[in-house]
């Protein structure tokens, strides 16, 4: 299991030790808090954050979690909640809720839907370092042509941006597609989108002097 680390934020002592003992069944460390304003940002790093929802607390947690630049997940908790608080919760950015008292069950359960979304990311971003590796080996020419493919550009239209014909335009276009090892124009701007590939200035500069021209 992932999780190792998490942080609970209980104004009820009670009801606090009791969250912390199930947690420590299931979790290698466990911080206790009474109030938000005790947690320490750097305490927040690879931590799983539990937290008691009363008043603006999951906003005000989500607040210092997005001041600090981090991604952690909140576990936001309550004694029989409202459909509508939970919706209200989820909306201000918990990942999940549960009803107070919860089960270790349950949270084996949370647990488990974590790991899956930090697979996912890290799977996300594994596909964009090799995307941008792929991108670069693109020449300078080849990327203001895939620009114009992801506008959704014809070979006319990169053409009369770039100064070129149409021809050299499909052969460059021919070119982009061998070194992203894509299928098709399609897949290559599946690679492009991956790697957060922007336009090229030369390109936004002539498709905005081609506009004019053409108003």
């Amino acid at each position: 299991m992932m999780v190792q680390r998490c942080l609970v934020v209980d104004p009820e002592p009670n009801r606090r030790a009791l969250v912390c003992k199930q947690l420590w069944e299931v979790a290698v460390d466990v911080e206790q808090f009474k109030w938000i304003k005790e947690v320490e940002p750097e305490s927040l790093e690879n931590a799983t954050l539990f937290v008691s929802d009363q008043g603006e607390a999951v906003a005000s947690i989500v607040q210092l979690v997005v001041e600090n630049l981090v991604s952690i997940p909140i576990i936001a908790y309550s004694e029989d909640p409202e459909i509508d608080r939970v919706v209200q919760t989820i909306k201000v950015g918990a990942d999940s809720y549960l009803a107070w008292p919860f089960a270790i069950e349950q949270i084996l359960t949370v647990f488990k839907k974590i790991e899956c979304q930090v697979a996912r990311s890290l799977g996300n971003k594994r596909l964009e370092a090799m995307a941008k590796q792929l991108i670069k080996q693109l020449t300078k020419r080849e990327r203001e042509i895939l620009s114009g493919v992801i506008h959704g550009w014809s070979n006319q239209q990169i053409g009369a941006a770039l100064g070129i014909s149409a021809r050299t335009v499909e052969i460059h276009r021919a070119n982009v597609i061998k070194k992203l090892g894509a299928r098709n124009s399609a897949s290559a701007v599946k690679i492009a989108l991956d790697a957060g590939f922007n336009d090229t200035p030369r390109l936004q500069s002539s498709s905005e002097d081609c506009s004019a021209g053409a108003a």
